[in-house]
Formats: C-alpha cells, sequence, structure tokens
C-alpha cells in the first residue's frame, strides 16, 4: 500500500490511499476531506471531463440533471464551466437538460451557456442543442 499527499480540489489537503489494485484501476479512498463525494461522481466526472466514469455513473442510475446543494450547479455546468467540449457533448447526447430549460439554471441564476463564453467551441454546441 502506497500513501501520499495530494491536493484536494477545494483546496483542502487530504490523504489518499491506494487499497488494491485491478488491473490498470487504482481503487482509493480519501481521508480528511469535508465534502469530498462530489469528486466521486457524475459531477466530479463532468467536471474532470473524464468520459469513461462518466458513462460508469450514468450505467449505475446517477441523475445526469441532479443539482448540487451548494451552487445549484449540474455536471453540464461542470464541464462548460471547464471547456470538455466531449463531455458536453456526450452529456448533451445522453439526455441532459439544455439551455432552452429554465431549471438548468445554478443558484446564482447562470446557465451552461453563460458559463461557456471563455470555450467559443462549447458556446456553439450547447447552441445548436436548443439554447
Amino acid at each position: 500500500m502506497q500513501r501520499r499527499r495530494v491536493r484536494h480540489p477545494h483546496g483542502v489537503r487530504a490523504t489518499r490511499l491506494a487499497l488494491a489494485i485491478v488491473g490498470s484501476l487504482a481503487i482509493i479512498t480519501s481521508a480528511g476531506c469535508e465534502g469530498g463525494g462530489w469528486s466521486r461522481s457524475l459531477f466530479g466526472s463532468a467536471r474532470n471531463g473524464n468520459l469513461g466514469s462518466a458513462e460508469r455513473y450514468l450505467d449505475r442510475g446517477e441523475d445526469i440533471n441532479a443539482r448540487r446543494a451548494e451552487d445549484g450547479r449540474t455536471p453540464l455546468h461542470a464541464a462548460t464551466e471547464r471547456g470538455h467540449r466531449k463531455m458536453v457533448t456526450f452529456l448533451l447526447n445522453k439526455g441532459a437538460s439544455g439551455n432552452a430549460d429554465a431549471t438548468i439554471r445554478n443558484n446564482a441564476g447562470r446557465r451552461p451557456l453563460d458559463l461557456a463564453k471563455a470555450h467559443p467551441e462549447v458556446s456553439k454546441d450547447l447552441r445548436n442543442a436548443g439554447g
């Protein structure tokens, strides 16, 4: 087993411990992360642009339009904000609510299209999807 210190996406220091290696997949757990569960979900996969894990979470029945309690963002918001064009396309094709849906706004009232200004290709894809 190997221990190493890593930076949590929210800036919190965390310790990750590799528990087992199955093929090329390392199964890890985080300790000392307050609210760190989001990183092991569809939202985290969308935020990081990981299509393979996003597919697995959807296959397990995760809600593609689930909103985070703390900010109201959906996986589509997360992928858009980071400019993950393939993930945005994937989520839209799998049934994520597009920009025309009024419920897609986060707690600040912003749609994924509003977050895509720094990513013109993502903006174009969202507009073509009905935004």
